[in-house]
């Protein structure tokens, strides 16, 4: 059990990650851009492009008030 979520959790990792990359380069902007507009480091921004980290509910709403999105678009690639 703990192996599934496990890989569930990377999964959810890599949606989240290239759904913000997808939104940022609709934008056409570089990972430093969008770091900046929403207060982070720009290792931060890529490692959760990267899918490396978690993202916390505050960055997720960081990132979707920069991106002018909804939290739950950012969250719209999961089944």
């Amino acid at each position: 059990m703990v192996a599934e979520i496990d890989e569930l959790m990377r999964e959810a990792r890599g949606r989240v990650g290239a759904r913000v990359r997808g939104l940022r380069h609709n934008h056409a902007w570089t990972q430093e851009t969008l770091a900046h507009e929403a207060g982070l480091a720009t290792r931060h921004l890529q490692r959760i492009e990267a899918a490396e980290i978690n993202v916390t509910l505050e960055t997720l709403v960081r990132l979707a008030t920069v991106l002018n999105v909804d939290v739950a678009e950012l969250l719209a690639a999961f089944p």
